[in-house]
């Protein structure tokens, strides 16, 4: 849809549009059925959604009064183009840090992979009861159940809910054997599970909650942990600005 607008915004030359001009063009293509109150609210969605995501990275711009425009008729066309190539050279830079970032994990042993786990545990909020041995290269935790209402200030309480993490290396094998005693051991209720292998169609800790390699690697990002920031301050046209100024000599 946001591309068929462009267009439409395209054919109408630098100047805005109001919603009812973009969604009466569009129900001339036949747009969802061409009822035009509907195509007004859909459009009027998708663009505001676009431009607060996108921010400046957005093809559109909001007018006020229910008018919009492309913010490349506003600036010059190198301008634009050029803005354009480095807000795709960043979100190709985007990209290939999250890749990198799960090739990472996939490549942590169990010890490495416990401390990051150990991270996320921490600040999810589980508080971690007890460290078990491991065993065929899979890394074991016992931590509080805190959607079972676990009070953290009483770990000796038999009666707090606990749950047996399970760190799995993406080179280690999934075999249940290698923690079914624990389960009892520890007197836990069930699993969560850091898979950073391809979990398998049928897993053997059942409807436990999984953070597999590609959760883990966006959650660390958003949590800033191994993310080092890099500024980028580049001082772009002001479209407002420029064509207020120039509004006095029409």
């Amino acid at each position: 849809m946001l591309q068929q607008v462009a267009q439409v915004m395209t054919d109408a030359g630098p100047r805005s549009l109001h919603i009812r001009q973009i969604a009466e063009t569009l129900a001339g293509m036949g747009v969802l059925g061409g009822e035009i109150s509907e195509i007004e609210r859909a459009v009027t969605a998708a663009i505001l959604l676009d431009i607060r995501h996108g921010g400046r990275a957005s093809r559109f711009i909001a007018r006020g009064d229910a008018r919009y425009q492309l913010h490349a008729s506003r600036v010059p066309p190198a301008v634009t183009a050029a803005e354009q190539a480095l807000h795709a050279a960043i979100a190709a830079l985007n990209n290939e840090i999250a890749n990198a970032f799960v090739q990472w994990l996939q490549t942590l042993g169990p010890r490495g992979l416990e401390a990051v786990a150990r991270i996320w545990l921490t600040r999810e909020g589980y508080p971690v009861l007890a460290t078990l041995p491991p065993s065929r290269g899979i890394a074991k935790l016992v931590i509080a159940d805190i959607e079972g209402d676990a009070d953290s200030e009483s770990e000796e309480d038999e009666a707090n809910p606990k749950l047996l993490a399970l760190i799995l290396p993406r080179r280690a094998g999934i075999d249940a054997s290698a923690w079914a005693g624990d389960l009892e051991r520890a007197q836990a209720s069930g699993c969560l599970v850091f898979c950073m292998g391809d979990p398998p169609a049928e897993p053997p800790w059942g409807d436990a909650r999984v953070v597999t390699a590609g959760e883990l690697a966006a959650w660390l990002r958003a949590q800033g942990v191994g993310i080092s920031p890099l500024p980028v301050a580049i001082g772009a046209l002001d479209p407002t600005v420029l064509e207020s100024i120039s509004g006095l000599d029409t």
